[in-house]
């Protein structure tokens, strides 16, 4: 459950709220923002320079949604292309900024945004609009929170594998011998 603090609980309760988007990819510095200005929360800058164009969050249809979350970025530059190599696995962190309607000023105390998404890269590309000249957008896939239910791993089921990584599990040798008693380590060891 999301707990807002008491400011944003008076800004969400006002007859019109503005909102904008914070976007940080760790360890690749890139921190942009939807606000028209310059944003500083939590002791990151965040650029407003136009280049956050658009954010498709998770569709939730299902209790157990595996959609990804999109950003779009504008680079007609195509500047982007040079982080292409680190870019995957890295963490993104997406949060929603509110103005305060009295200073028109974005609301940038520590713990007055909330945190819309936070997750991993799983890939990217980039979309040139041929209809429009110049519009070239670099498309980032970032991880559903239910994508790991789809993983599939490689597990070695043999007596010396689990010896080796499980001390004490004896469950394999039962496949073999056909009775004992079985002692199963579930989760990691």
């Amino acid at each position: 459950m999301i707990s807002l603090s008491p400011t944003v609980t008076n800004i969400l309760s006002q007859p019109s709220v503005e909102a904008f988007y914070m976007v940080s990819i760790e360890g690749a510095e890139y921190n942009k923002t939807s606000h028209f200005t310059n944003v500083v929360y939590d002791s990151v800058e965040y650029v407003a320079d136009g280049s956050l164009y658009k954010l498709d969050p998770q569709q939730i249809i299902s209790v157990v949604d595996k959609q990804p979350f999109n950003i779009t970025l504008v680079d007609v530059e195509s500047s982007l292309g040079s982080m292409t190599n680190t870019l995957v696995g890295k963490s993104v962190k997406v949060y929603v900024g509110f103005v305060d309607q009295l200073t028109g000023l974005p609301v940038t105390t520590t713990g007055d945004a909330i945190l819309l998404y936070k997750g991993q890269i799983d890939s990217f590309n980039y979309t040139i609009e041929t209809s429009e000249i110049g519009s070239i957008y670099f498309n980032i896939v970032c991880s559903s929170p239910m994508a790991d239910l789809d993983m599939v791993k490689q597990y070695t089921t043999s007596q010396d594998y689990l010896d080796k990584n499980a001390p004490g599990d004896t469950s394999y040798e039962l496949i073999y011998d056909g009775v004992g008693q079985i002692n199963l380590l579930w989760g990691k060891g």
